[in-house]
């Protein structure tokens, strides 16, 4: 719920779905999508919608007032939970999963394959997790352990694109594991320029981490 006020608090200030995602460095779909999540769990309509557009209501500008001293409040409260995790990892160039045994985590959705790989994990350290909250994506995950609100199990390969907005340290080395990844598409796609150049990009990734 917190990440969703925070997207609609990023759509009231601009104005703009576009404007919104290049914000918080996502999509327009993300931003839509986390909007109308917003509503459903409201369950009350913010915003008139006019094709594309959105506007809106005064629903809207009332939850836009409070919603900015929660956050705020919220954002007050993280910052030394964020400290005093920095320090007890400032110094460790890997984790042993197990000395987190009380600590709060975020996870991903159940039946997602990364969240079945976390759970293999957690169970060869020798506890289940405390799960503040769970979702659909990584990126999702990263945005909730980004300011110190939990701890998240994240795949190594999303380092390069978080690497200036949080903190990634490898697990023990016997936590690890490995993952397979594949693309499927349409026959009648395969020639999708598009698809070719996704395709292209996951071939140079697999010789980058060759071996």
């Amino acid at each position: 719920m917190f990440k969703k006020l925070e997207i609609f608090l990023a759509f009231m200030r601009s104005g703009n779905l576009s404007r919104a995602a290049a914000e918080l460095d996502t999509s327009k779909v993300s931003v839509h999508r986390a909007l109308h999540s917003l509503e459903n769990a409201l369950r009350c309509p913010l915003f008139k919608r006019e094709g594309r557009e959105l506007t809106p209501l005064e629903s809207a500008h009332v939850l836009e007032e409070r919603t900015q001293k929660l956050v705020a409040d919220v954002l007050d409260t993280v910052r030394p939970t964020r400290e005093a995790a920095n320090s007890l990892l400032a110094d460790q160039a890997e984790v042993n999963l197990a000395a987190l045994r009380e600590a709060t985590f975020i996870t991903l959705t159940q039946g997602l394959t990364t969240h079945q790989d976390a759970l293999r994990v957690f169970r060869q350290a020798g506890f289940a997790p405390k799960v503040a909250s769970r979702s659909t994506t990584s990126s999702a995950c990263s945005a909730w352990s980004a300011p110190g609100v939990a701890y998240a199990l994240l795949p190594g390969r999303i380092a390069t694109v978080y690497e200036n907005r949080i903190r990634l340290i490898p697990l023990e080395t016997h936590y690890r594991l490995q993952q397979q990844i594949g693309v499927v598409l349409l026959k009648s796609r395969e020639r999708n320029p598009k698809l070719l150049a996704l395709l292209a990009e996951c071939r140079m990734y697999a010789k980058r981490h060759a071996g």
